[in-house]
């Protein structure tokens, strides 16, 4: 539907544009001049009279369109914090330079990016996890999410070394998470690992086998695993770094040797599809973020349609018309 600012302007325009018209064929009548192009050129100059003079009216052609109202979100993000993160062995490219960084590294980057994206009133939540999983925040946020990104710059690679009981236990993770989401509504969980699973293998078995079950009761909790790290070659782990985040000496064996990780797909794949989830590997600098958007978008459901009013405002288009008309007024007149 059109719509005019002052509907005024557009009834004088249209009788003035009219009266031009007709006040030109009835000179012509009256000199007896009735060539064809002198006749175009009337209409011509009518139409740019009446273009001209809607532009004063403020046109605007505005019409309805139905909008998807979508849900609010629970989603948690799950960084592995084992020893293995440190390996450094994801390649990025930053300000046109080539860098190497650690998965550790990796995984608060793609974080950081994608909570950046989230809308306001979606709850999130940033859960760190080796032997044991913690929580970096009490209850999950919904406003404040510069809060949980701040805690997230405190654990680095020191807080790695020296203050994280070593292991990857992936069912004390989950666990944790699901302990964090409410009972209704869409839950997303994003665990960002490399796969390997450390410690106790019966304690591991234990936990994971209590967390699958508990999961199978939560209906509404979407997963994804995404993998970090080079799964085609192994990885020694820096123990000692210097000051420009170099390594100088890594973690070895008994004997020595250089303690060697690489991620697991397999694993990631499997625990993937026991979950009824889905398995991406990130390594070598794989942006995330239209990848975090489009699958927490796909998540929300469609709560309500709103009707909202779209405008378009046709004054350049008016005007552009006008300088059309003229340049045809003038090749006619040319030939």
């Amino acid at each position: 539907m059109i719509q005019f600012s002052d509907i005024v302007y557009f009834w004088f325009t249209a009788l003035f544009s009219i009266a031009f018209l007709f006040l030109g064929l009835f000179t012509m009548k009256r000199v007896g001049y009735f060539k064809k192009s002198a006749i175009v050129r009337n209409m011509l100059w009518s139409g740019v009279v009446l273009f001209l003079g809607v532009v004063l009216a403020g046109p605007k052609l505005n019409w309805n369109k139905s909008i998807p109202i979508k849900e609010r979100v629970e989603i948690i993000f799950g960084l592995d914090v084992s020893l293995s993160t440190l390996a450094r062995d994801v390649e990025i490219n930053q300000d046109g330079e080539t860098k190497i960084i650690s998965r550790f590294e990796m995984e608060k980057q793609q974080v950081e990016n994608a909570i950046g994206l989230l809308q306001t009133g979606d709850a999130v939540g940033i859960t760190i996890f080796a032997d044991r999983a913690t929580p970096l925040q009490s209850i999950l946020v919904r406003e404040d999410y510069a809060s949980i990104l701040r805690n997230l710059r405190y654990i680095d690679s020191d807080f790695v070394r020296y203050r994280v009981r070593q292991g990857t236990d992936y069912g004390a993770f989950i666990l944790a998470a699901l302990e964090q989401f409410g009972e209704g509504g869409t839950k997303i969980l994003f665990i960002l690992t490399d796969g390997e699973p450390q410690g106790d293998e019966e304690k591991l078995r234990g936990n994971l086998s209590a967390a699958l079950e508990e999961f199978s009761k939560r209906k509404n909790v979407s997963v994804y695993l995404l993998g970090v790290g080079d799964s085609t070659e192994p990885s020694k782990i820096p123990k000692v770094e210097d000051e420009n985040g170099k390594p100088k000496e890594y973690y070895t064996d008994k004997n020595g040797h250089p303690i060697l990780t690489r991620p697991n797909p397999e694993f990631l794949t499997n625990l993937a599809n026991v979950m009824d989830g889905h398995y991406i590997h990130a390594a070598f600098d794989k942006n995330l973020n239209d990848i975090f958007q489009g699958l927490i978008e796909s998540e929300r459901r469609i709560i309500d349609w709103e009707k909202k009013t779209r405008s378009v405002d046709l004054t350049p288009y008016l005007l552009i018309s006008s300088l059309f008309l003229l340049l045809l007024i003038a090749i006619i007149k040319s030939v």
